[in-house]
């Protein structure tokens, strides 16, 4: 054929091809015969329900949070492979180019939620330990505070020490000085007399319950009760009436009674009775001078009381004190005797 046929031919393709996309595009109206045919035939391509062209794929997933688990429905619409199947397969496409988009299923995904399940904590048997998980301190971070264990020693029972009783012997304690004659020549002073005892060891002695007497009878003869302690080594004053009779230095008891001139008999008991020294000068002192006024001193603290030769007169030159009137005495109250012997 020529060029011209072959282009009528075409023409006339395209205007069937046209008139028949019309007729099954816009219905009755532009052609009724075929839109009536294929409507009579309807039975043969049964009317589809989304649900056969979508089936609904149902997946079910776990969505887990950290305290419960929620199950989620997903829906995947699938393209039903029936709507292909047999001979309506070639019309369909030609009916709906698009099935999956021409279509609009109404279907709503069921989406069911699980109650999440409780959360059980293990349970742990009381005999199995929790086991208990100390931090170790890293190494620069790591102090040692440990302190010494101080383990205290147990304690002793303290008791009192019971003192050891002093064992009193004959000579421990002495008559040391006599000033029967008192301190000065006017009569005040001459009634100012004093006596002197003398611890001969290095233990202190207690005196309370011993006792100086005078046993020559003359009233008023002095009956001394003795009441405190004497030093070792120490002095200790008797002074008489009061604690004028030497105003510089305090007397360790005070006495009544008065020693005469032609001399007495002394003696020192301690508290059990035992005779620990005396002086017998009865009719003359063995020492001692009243014009000076000056006191009878004994010599050696550690020979008999009783030895005339172990007694003497204050040498005037060594002195102690003052009388009430404020006279240098002639005699050593307090200190060692000014005729003693080394």
């Amino acid at each position: 054929m020529n060029d011209f046929g072959n282009k009528w031919i075409l023409v006339g393709s395209l205007v069937v091809v046209f008139t028949i996309t019309l007729i099954f595009s816009y219905g009755p109206g532009y052609g009724g015969g075929l839109y009536s045919f294929l409507s009579s035939n309807a039975g043969i391509y049964p009317e589809m329900s989304p649900s056969d062209i979508v089936t609904p794929m149902v997946t079910l997933k776990k969505v887990v949070t950290s305290r419960s688990v929620t199950n989620v429905t997903t829906v995947s619409p699938v393209v039903s492979s029936s709507i292909y199947s047999n001979y309506g397969a070639s019309i369909y496409s030609s009916y709906s180019p698009s099935p999956i988009t021409s279509l609009h299923p109404s279907v709503s995904p069921r989406i069911s939620t699980m109650t999440p399940t409780p959360r059980v904590s293990p349970t742990v048997s009381p005999a199995t330990p929790i086991p208990v998980v100390t931090p170790t301190p890293s190494p620069e971070t790591l102090v040692e505070t440990t302190s010494p264990t101080v383990i205290p020693e147990p304690e002793t029972p303290t008791s009192t020490p019971t003192p050891t009783p002093v064992v009193i012997s004959v000579g421990d304690i002495v008559i040391n000085e006599i000033a029967w004659m008192g301190t000065g020549n006017t009569s005040k002073l001459s009634n100012d007399e004093w006596m002197e005892l003398y611890n001969t060891t290095d233990q202190t002695i207690d005196l309370t319950g011993w006792t100086l007497n005078s046993l020559t009878g003359t009233s008023p003869d002095p009956q001394i009760n003795l009441a405190h302690s004497i030093q070792p080594f120490g002095f200790y004053i008797l002074e008489r009436t009061d604690d004028n009779t030497i105003p510089g230095i305090i007397a360790n008891q005070i006495y009544t009674g008065s020693l005469i001139d032609s001399g007495e008999n002394l003696e020192l008991k301690d508290s059990s009775g035992l005779l620990i020294d005396s002086v017998h000068s009865e009719g003359s002192w063995f020492g001692g001078d009243k014009a000076s006024r000056s006191s009878m001193e004994r010599i050696d603290p550690y020979k008999p009381g009783n030895d005339l030769t172990n007694w003497g007169t204050n040498n005037g030159i060594n002195k102690n004190g003052l009388n009430a009137e404020g006279g240098l005495i002639n005699g050593t109250p307090g200190q060692p005797n000014s005729i003693r012997v080394p």
